[in-house]
């Protein structure tokens, strides 16, 4: 009984495989055809020569030194490669991390920036809404004040062309009335000279005459009245009169009565009906002042002449004050 036998072929060399497998097979096929022969594949490196080696053993040896070094270094380089994986792993998901939260910041910003800006535009919105509200109400507050101002401008040129007619008016009566003063200031000259005696000057409604003589104060009397007039009796309202006479600078003797009592010493009188004397102090105006003198000094005089109106004619709506050879003018 044939058993089944393998030979192992622990050649080295430089021939490839395949030559060495020919060579050995060509060789047993013969010897026993129920052999297996299997043959250790070659690393076919590069072999080097020693000369003093054993053949067998110390190329075995050589072999499995060069393997065990490249796996180390394949070894190696497989753990940097994984280390620099690993390493480029944790970077991208840190960096994924702070890029996320990046993104999670932004987009919280960006919902904060578009709540903020949708709450101002609907503010604005708001806002314009009620600017156009006001700007129609000022429209129609305008319309309504041009429509004022034209009925303004018409009632105003109505007034206007209303006034122009009545100053026209009031100018020509203005004229009306000049020529109506002149013709009465020249007939109160006309009066003054008609109906004054001569040397008498006309003030008022009263001929005054101021004497050029001296004289006592019961004499000056006398003689206004052989003149058919009296001494000249101030009343409170000729303060004309008064500033007239202080103008002449001289002293008169006027009729006004004096009295003296204790309290306010001498008290001008201008309520007497004729003229007064109180015992020996009787009344003077002294450059427009008031005083008493004794009446037998002597002094000039003042005499007056009352003009009583008779009549009044009526022309033109204004009075009118008839004289001249009518008559109605009587001292």
């Amino acid at each position: 009984m044939n058993e089944a036998v393998t030979y192992a072929d622990l050649q080295f060399g430089n021939l490839p495989l395949k030559e060495c497998q020919k060579a050995v097979f060509k060789g047993d096929e013969e010897e026993d055809p129920g052999a297996t022969y299997e043959n250790v594949e070659s690393l076919n490196g590069p072999i080097r020569k020693v000369d003093n080696l054993v053949p067998g053993y110390r190329g075995r040896a050589q072999d499995s030194g060069g393997l065990q070094t490249q796996a180390n270094k394949l070894l190696l380089l497989l753990i940097l490669l994984c280390f620099g994986f690993f390493s480029a792993m944790i970077g991208i998901i840190i960096k994924y991390l702070q890029v996320s939260r990046e993104l999670e910041e932004t987009s919280r910003s960006h919902i904060e920036l578009n709540s903020s800006l949708s709450w101002e535009i609907q503010s604005k919105e708001e806002t314009l809404t009620l600017t156009h509200m006001r700007l129609s109400n000022l429209r129609t507050e305008f319309n309504q004040l041009v429509q004022l101002c034209n009925g303004t401008e018409r009632t105003t040129r109505e007034d206007m062309h209303r006034i122009q007619d009545l100053h026209s008016k009031t100018m020509e009566e203005k004229k009306t009335m000049e020529k109506n003063l002149t013709n009465m200031e020249a007939l109160l000259r006309n009066v003054s000279m008609e109906y004054c005696p001569p040397e008498w000057i006309r003030f008022g409604m009263r001929c005054l005459f101021f004497s050029e003589k001296e004289d006592n104060w019961g004499n000056s009397k006398l003689n206004c009245e052989e003149n058919m007039s009296t001494l000249l009796i101030l009343r409170n309202n000729d303060n004309g009169l008064m500033e007239f006479i202080s103008g002449k600078r001289v002293e008169y003797w006027v009729g006004n009565e004096i009295e003296y009592t204790r309290k306010n010493g001498y008290i001008w009188k201008t309520s007497n009906a004729i003229p007064w004397c109180w015992r020996e102090n009787c009344a003077k105006i002294s450059s427009g002042d008031k005083q008493s003198e004794n009446k037998y000094n002597k002094l000039r005089w003042i005499c007056e002449k009352k003009l009583v109106l008779l009549d009044v004619a009526y022309s033109l709506q204004y009075f009118v004050y008839i004289s001249g050879e009518n008559n109605k003018f009587q001292c």
